[in-house]
């Protein structure tokens, strides 16, 4: 797929540590997945981990390279999205068992010489306590970006939107407002949109691939 094209062209997909498929990826089991993108001509995948570490990356490179692709990034999503684990939250048990999965995962990274990214593991700010939340994140983040230089990674941040979440309400206009003949004011209320889901368990060649983020959009700390 990636003849003429400088970048190879992957596609994400969840390791088999994962409890659930990741959304905006392909949602067959890790080998019926990679059989189905080499199929599809693609050249390689991003493998979301949920819990995992350098001494997996032998099997995992086996299953991908069994259907002749490569694995080409490692993603960190299901730490949150499965398990609630950031860097951020309040409970300092928490930042330390999702510090200690993301050591995992630039670890496993490392082994296979690709690069390992944070997205929504890195949490959400919240009211009264923004100000130390951004140092605990910027402690882990610093943490996490050495670890994996030294395995011969590199940690790559994830441009996630700060809007809201999915599914969180606007307000509603005031019964005054409602009866103004200007439309209302919605400029201070962010909003996101979601990509529709499709009906389809993988990409379709006529498609452009997701996009590797595989989560939803997600708040994100003010930028370590």
């Amino acid at each position: 797929m990636s003849a003429g094209l400088p970048w190879p062209v992957a596609y994400t997909v969840s390791g088999d540590d994962c409890a659930t498929r990741m959304p905006l990826g392909h949602s067959a089991p890790l080998a019926e997945a990679v059989r189905d993108l080499a199929e599809l001509d693609y050249d390689g995948v991003e493998v979301q981990v949920r819990e995992t570490g350098a001494h997996h990356a032998e099997t995992l490179a086996r299953t991908v390279g069994a259907a002749g692709l490569k694995v080409y990034g490692i993603g960190t999503g299901p730490v949150a999205a499965h398990d609630r684990l950031t860097l951020t939250d309040p409970s300092p048990d928490v930042r330390r068992h999702a510090l200690a999965r993301l050591l995992g995962a630039a670890r496993l990274a490392g082994e296979l010489r690709v690069p390992v990214s944070l997205g929504q593991t890195r949490g959400t700010f919240l009211p009264g306590l923004a100000d130390m939340q951004r140092v605990w994140a910027e402690r882990a983040v610093e943490q996490l970006a050495e670890e994996a230089a030294e395995r011969g990674s590199r940690l790559l941040l994830e441009p996630q939107s700060r809007a809201p979440r999915c599914g969180t309400p606007r307000p509603r206009p005031s019964p005054s407002s409602t009866r103004s003949t200007s439309p209302p004011d919605w400029s201070s209320t962010p909003t996101t949109s979601t990509p529709r889901a499709s009906t389809r368990s993988g990409p379709s060649p006529t498609s452009p691939p997701s996009p590797a983020a595989c989560n939803s959009p997600t708040p994100r700390p003010g930028g370590p």
